[in-house]
Protein backbone atom coordinates (compact mmCIF):
# COMPACT_ATOMS: atom_id res chain seq x y z
CA UNK A 1 0.00 0.00 0.00
CA UNK A 2 1.45 3.42 -0.94
CA UNK A 3 2.47 5.81 1.82
CA UNK A 4 -0.47 8.00 2.89
CA UNK A 5 -3.07 5.70 1.32
CA UNK A 6 -5.90 4.45 3.45
CA UNK A 7 -7.26 0.95 3.54
CA UNK A 8 -10.51 0.55 1.60
CA UNK A 9 -13.61 0.59 3.75
CA UNK A 10 -15.87 -2.40 3.86
CA UNK A 11 -18.42 -1.29 1.27
CA UNK A 12 -20.94 -3.91 2.33
CA UNK A 13 -21.32 -2.50 5.85
CA UNK A 14 -20.87 1.21 5.23
CA UNK A 15 -23.97 3.34 6.01
CA UNK A 16 -24.12 4.54 2.39
CA UNK A 17 -24.25 0.94 1.15
CA UNK A 18 -26.93 -0.03 3.65
CA UNK A 19 -29.11 2.93 2.62
CA UNK A 20 -28.57 2.14 -1.07
CA UNK A 21 -29.43 -1.51 -0.46
CA UNK A 22 -32.72 -0.58 1.27
CA UNK A 23 -33.56 1.88 -1.47
CA UNK A 24 -32.90 -0.65 -4.26
CA UNK A 25 -34.93 -3.29 -2.39
CA UNK A 26 -37.74 -0.77 -2.03
CA UNK A 27 -37.80 0.58 -5.54
CA UNK A 28 -35.88 -1.76 -7.82
CA UNK A 29 -33.62 0.60 -9.69
CA UNK A 30 -36.12 3.45 -9.73
CA UNK A 31 -39.01 4.52 -7.56
CA UNK A 32 -42.32 3.41 -9.04
CA UNK A 33 -44.99 5.06 -6.90
CA UNK A 34 -45.25 8.32 -5.00
CA UNK A 35 -45.14 6.36 -1.73
CA UNK A 36 -41.97 4.52 -2.81
CA UNK A 37 -40.37 7.81 -3.85
CA UNK A 38 -41.30 9.41 -0.53
CA UNK A 39 -39.89 6.55 1.52
CA UNK A 40 -36.71 6.49 -0.60
CA UNK A 41 -36.25 10.22 0.08
CA UNK A 42 -36.82 9.71 3.80
CA UNK A 43 -34.21 6.93 3.83
CA UNK A 44 -31.79 9.29 2.07
CA UNK A 45 -32.55 11.93 4.72
CA UNK A 46 -31.61 9.50 7.50
CA UNK A 47 -35.10 8.80 8.84
CA UNK A 48 -35.28 5.45 10.67
CA UNK A 49 -38.84 5.49 12.08
CA UNK A 50 -42.32 6.72 11.22
CA UNK A 51 -44.83 6.96 14.07
CA UNK A 52 -48.48 6.48 13.15
CA UNK A 53 -51.56 4.32 12.77
CA UNK A 54 -52.25 2.27 9.68
CA UNK A 55 -55.37 3.13 7.73
CA UNK A 56 -56.76 2.99 4.20
CA UNK A 57 -55.31 6.34 3.20
CA UNK A 58 -51.86 5.42 4.57
CA UNK A 59 -51.69 1.89 3.11
CA UNK A 60 -49.36 2.82 0.22
CA UNK A 61 -46.93 4.47 2.67
CA UNK A 62 -47.07 1.55 5.11
CA UNK A 63 -46.49 -0.93 2.26
CA UNK A 64 -43.45 1.05 1.10
CA UNK A 65 -42.11 1.15 4.66
CA UNK A 66 -42.53 -2.63 4.87
CA UNK A 67 -40.68 -3.12 1.58
CA UNK A 68 -37.83 -0.93 2.85
CA UNK A 69 -36.81 -3.79 5.15
CA UNK A 70 -36.79 -1.93 8.45
CA UNK A 71 -34.01 0.07 10.07
CA UNK A 72 -31.91 -3.04 10.69
CA UNK A 73 -31.52 -3.33 6.91
CA UNK A 74 -31.12 0.40 6.28
CA UNK A 75 -34.83 1.06 5.76
CA UNK A 76 -37.52 2.54 7.97
CA UNK A 77 -39.48 1.02 10.86
CA UNK A 78 -43.20 1.70 11.27
CA UNK A 79 -43.92 2.41 14.95
CA UNK A 80 -47.59 1.79 15.71
CA UNK A 81 -49.01 4.15 18.32
CA UNK A 82 -52.37 4.45 20.03
CA UNK A 83 -53.49 7.62 18.22
CA UNK A 84 -52.16 10.31 15.89
CA UNK A 85 -51.55 12.73 18.75
CA UNK A 86 -49.20 10.18 20.34
CA UNK A 87 -47.48 9.79 16.95
CA UNK A 88 -46.77 13.50 16.70
CA UNK A 89 -45.56 13.74 20.31
CA UNK A 90 -43.32 10.68 19.82
CA UNK A 91 -41.80 12.18 16.67
CA UNK A 92 -41.35 15.49 18.49
CA UNK A 93 -39.61 13.77 21.41
CA UNK A 94 -37.30 11.83 19.07
CA UNK A 95 -36.40 14.99 17.17
CA UNK A 96 -35.77 16.91 20.39
CA UNK A 97 -33.52 14.14 21.75
CA UNK A 98 -31.55 13.46 18.55
CA UNK A 99 -31.73 16.77 16.68
CA UNK A 100 -32.50 14.75 13.55
CA UNK A 101 -35.59 14.68 11.36
CA UNK A 102 -38.42 12.59 12.83
CA UNK A 103 -41.64 11.63 11.03
CA UNK A 104 -45.25 11.06 12.07
CA UNK A 105 -48.24 10.11 9.93
CA UNK A 106 -51.96 10.76 10.24
CA UNK A 107 -54.80 9.10 8.40
CA UNK A 108 -57.41 11.08 6.51
CA UNK A 109 -60.01 13.18 8.25
CA UNK A 110 -59.75 13.62 12.01
CA UNK A 111 -56.46 11.72 12.12
CA UNK A 112 -54.67 14.65 10.51
CA UNK A 113 -56.25 17.07 12.96
CA UNK A 114 -54.99 15.00 15.89
CA UNK A 115 -51.38 15.60 14.80
CA UNK A 116 -51.67 19.31 15.65
CA UNK A 117 -50.79 19.27 19.39
CA UNK A 118 -47.61 17.24 18.88
CA UNK A 119 -46.60 19.33 15.88
CA UNK A 120 -47.13 22.49 17.92
CA UNK A 121 -44.85 21.03 20.59
CA UNK A 122 -42.20 20.31 17.96
CA UNK A 123 -42.54 23.80 16.49
CA UNK A 124 -42.23 25.53 19.86
CA UNK A 125 -39.07 23.58 20.70
CA UNK A 126 -37.55 23.87 17.23
CA UNK A 127 -37.58 20.12 16.65
CA UNK A 128 -37.41 18.97 13.01
CA UNK A 129 -40.59 16.95 12.48
CA UNK A 130 -42.26 16.02 9.21
CA UNK A 131 -45.95 15.14 9.28
CA UNK A 132 -47.40 12.95 6.55
CA UNK A 133 -51.05 13.98 6.38
CA UNK A 134 -52.75 11.49 4.12
CA UNK A 135 -55.88 11.99 2.10
CA UNK A 136 -58.10 9.68 0.09
CA UNK A 137 -57.99 9.54 -3.72
CA UNK A 138 -60.01 12.33 -5.35
CA UNK A 139 -62.23 9.85 -7.18
CA UNK A 140 -63.46 8.49 -3.82
CA UNK A 141 -64.49 11.88 -2.40
CA UNK A 142 -68.24 12.07 -1.99
CA UNK A 143 -68.85 8.33 -1.82
CA UNK A 144 -70.85 6.99 1.08
CA UNK A 145 -67.96 5.24 2.84
CA UNK A 146 -66.40 6.57 6.01
CA UNK A 147 -64.24 9.72 5.82
CA UNK A 148 -64.82 10.14 2.10
CA UNK A 149 -65.26 13.90 2.24
CA UNK A 150 -62.89 16.80 1.92
CA UNK A 151 -61.77 18.30 5.23
CA UNK A 152 -63.53 21.54 4.26
CA UNK A 153 -66.73 19.78 3.16
CA UNK A 154 -70.01 20.09 4.96
CA UNK A 155 -69.59 16.72 6.65
CA UNK A 156 -66.77 18.17 8.78
CA UNK A 157 -68.63 21.24 10.00
CA UNK A 158 -69.79 21.27 13.59
CA UNK A 159 -73.52 20.73 14.17
CA UNK A 160 -75.39 23.86 15.10
CA UNK A 161 -78.26 24.14 17.53
CA UNK A 162 -81.10 26.59 17.25
CA UNK A 163 -81.50 28.85 20.29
Amino acid sequence: MPVGATAPTNVETSPACIDRTARVALTGTMAKSVADQLIAQLIDAGVRRIYGIVGDSLNPIVDSVRRSGGSAKGGIDWIHVRNEEAAAFAASAEAQLTGELAVCAGSCGPGNLHLINGLFDAHRSGAPVLAIASHIPSKEIGTSTSRRRTPTGSSWSAPTTAR
